[in-house]
């Protein structure tokens, strides 16, 4: 078995969140995600990658959105195709918080966890980059997922 090495940088994320005043939010709100991406040299079986970014606050009203099963949680994703290989750009990721979905969040805190994944158009399956050789997809480094908080 051939095993193919990406190589990956994950310079890092940056994230800008614009709050709404105390009280009831009046406008959208925006959370955006920005993930440099460089991998290059992946495997001809890895046809995109996928960037997920998950948003947890107690900021989120309860009432808001309640077709959703974890109200706390917002996500958004970004699938990018693999041109030759290689993935050298910066996604960028908006989660857009509607009017009334967020509770007096001044002062509130809200954590996040972005991570990577690609898709093996073999076995058509969504994969983690490892860096252990016989891994489906190695990646050196293997990025760990990017986590952090802010407070609105």
């Amino acid at each position: 078995m051939k095993v193919h090495v990406a190589r990956a940088t994950l310079i890092g994320l940056a994230i800008l969140a614009v709050a709404a005043p105390a009280g009831a939010q009046q406008a959208p709100v925006e959370v955006t995600f920005a993930v440099p991406l460089n991998l290059t040299r992946l495997p001809s079986n890895i046809s995109k990658v996928r960037v997920r970014c998950e948003l947890n606050s107690g900021a989120f009203a309860d009432g808001a959105n309640t077709a959703l099963t974890r109200p706390y949680q917002r996500t958004v994703q970004l699938e990018i195709p693999v041109s030759q290989g290689d993935v050298v750009q910066t996604a960028q990721l908006v989660i857009t918080l509607q009017p009334g979905e967020l509770d007096n969040p001044s002062g509130k805190q809200a954590t996040y966890e972005c991570d990577l994944r690609a898709f093996n158009s073999t076995i058509q399956a969504w994969m983690t980059f490892d860096s252990r050789a016989g891994s489906h997809v190695v990646l050196t480094p293997a990025p760990a997922p990017i986590a952090g908080a802010f407070v609105w």
